[in-house]
């Protein structure tokens, strides 16, 4: 039975979100994303209750989307496809396959909307609640394709190694074979057979979007081949303040000196 939820956040709160979230396997549209992202942000951090409410007034203020019967129908949609789509997230035995949302209501009267989240969820995400990761709700906003996000995700969760490993502060770096990145991203079998489509659909413009996002987080590649076959891709992560369009794009074509950089921002 649903319960009462918590109070409904603004574009400046933080999702508390685990790396094993951002590491795991799922396929959703960006606006299904949006939606886990707003409602994780709502739960209590001991997680005693899974249930969450809030307007679709209240939604589409947060991520910045206009109100109107075109949208309704979207957020009908992406309500339905976050009950219906699975998460898939590796633990020391095999894997796990859990539902995000485990019911739905939506008031007329009120115009309220009201998600619980899988009680299984909850209690993987309790056993992992040491790997919190903080990402700001508002960066959903920025990011329009569901690749971009999903790099930026990944990208965060590896944040810990800043400075380890041979890294300068606030750099840090991390390898995926291309089988996993296919996993990761939720890209089918009979998806991007050719390496060049994979290459400009599935990495090379989501990154550029992420990039050019000003979200102040730079990512480069490089790739990893094995008999001249692409193997796996080498992500090099670099943090900045959160700057403007321009400053992002400037900062990326200029990475790897941020000291001197930052300080002929245009």
């Amino acid at each position: 039975m649903i319960t009462q939820a918590s109070k409904t956040p603004n574009r400046t709160e933080y999702v508390i979100q685990p790396h094993a979230i951002s590491r795991s396997i799922y396929r959703l549209s960006t606006a299904a994303r949006k939606i886990i992202a707003m409602s994780m942000a709502q739960l209590p951090p001991d997680l005693s209750n899974l249930t969450v409410e809030f307007s679709t007034t209240e939604f589409f203020t947060a991520l910045g989307f206009e109100d109107g019967p075109s949208q309704h129908n979207l957020l009908q949609a992406a309500v339905r496809e976050c009950v219906r789509a699975e998460i898939t997230m590796e633990v020391p035995s095999g894997w796990e396959i859990f539902t995000w949302i485990s019911h739905a209501v939506y008031n007329a009267k009120t115009g309220k909307i009201s998600l619980e989240f899988s009680k299984e969820l909850s209690d993987f995400l309790l056993e992992l609640k040491c790997m919190y990761a903080q990402i700001d709700l508002a960066d959903f906003e920025k990011l329009q394709s569901f690749y971009a996000l999903r790099y930026f995700e990944l990208a965060k969760s590896y944040e810990n190694l800043s400075g380890q490993n041979g890294n300068k502060e606030g750099q840090w770096v991390f390898t995926r074979s291309i089988l996993e990145i296919r996993q990761l991203m939720g890209v089918k079998k009979s998806e991007y057979r050719a390496t060049s489509d994979l290459r400009k659909r599935v990495i090379e413009e989501p990154i550029k979007e992420l990039n050019s996002s000003g979200l102040g987080l730079s990512v480069a590649f490089e790739y990893i081949r094995e008999c001249r076959n692409l193997a796996g891709i080498r992500f090099i992560c670099e943090s900045f303040l959160s700057v403007s369009t321009e400053q992002a794009e400037y900062l990326y074509r200029h990475r790897g000196r941020p000291r001197r950089v930052q300080n002929h921002l245009p």
